[in-house]
């Protein structure tokens, strides 16, 4: 990761010009760069990662993250453990609260190593997509373990956020926790797609 900063020098130096003492300040500034290689790959300030979000006829919303960088990039996408989540603002900015049905269920929440996956320069994986159903005047869907329930029909605009957290896990063969130091942790936002539901 390459860093920059600011750093610099300063020396006041006292002088006497009559009766009156003057300070004058001396200095220069100058930039220090570091790089720092991780297993030999040279990993930039930014990652450049997008998450496309598109709509069709149903009506469905369908997202994909796609790596624009040039080296493979190690993540996690886990529907139970590091899901995206689907943000639908309606009518008079009313941001739309699903119901996270994680709460109520079990399951094993241990990150395993075999749940990261590699995505290569170029190459996108599906972090989502939905179907909306019509059950009389309302609307449902489910979002990964994110259920939208009695949806009103309007207009609503939509939106997927994903956050990258998770960079250590467990060994599946050793039972050992390992860190991952290439695995990239920051929170990503896909374009607005406005969403009819009639």
């Amino acid at each position: 990761m390459r860093q920059s900063a600011a750093l610099g020098f300063w020396v006041i130096i006292p002088v006497i010009l009559g009766t009156t003492l003057v300070l004058f300040c001396v200095g220069a500034d100058y930039t220090l760069s570091q790089t720092r290689q991780d297993k030999g790959l040279k990993m930039e300030k930014d990652i450049l990662f997008e998450i496309k979000l598109s709509s069709d006829k149903g009506p469905t919303l369908r997202a994909v993250l796609v790596n624009h960088s040039q080296v493979s990039q190690t993540i996690l996408h886990h529907h139970l453990l590091q899901p995206s989540r689907l943000d639908l603002v309606g009518q008079g900015n009313m941001r739309i609260e699903p119901f996270d049905s994680r709460s109520i269920k079990k399951y094993d929440a241990t990150i395993y190593c075999g749940y990261f996956k590699s995505l290569a320069p170029g190459k996108e994986i599906e972090l989502g997509s939905i179907r909306f159903k019509r059950a009389g005047q309302i609307f449902t869907a489910n979002w990964g373990p994110y259920e939208f329930e009695e949806l009103s029909a309007g207009t609503y605009t939509a939106r997927v956020i994903w956050e990258s957290a998770a960079n250590t896990c467990v060994d599946e063969d050793t039972g050992q926790l390992r860190r991952l130091p290439t695995v990239w942790q920051g929170q990503l936002i896909s374009n607005e797609v406005n969403l009819q539901l009639r």
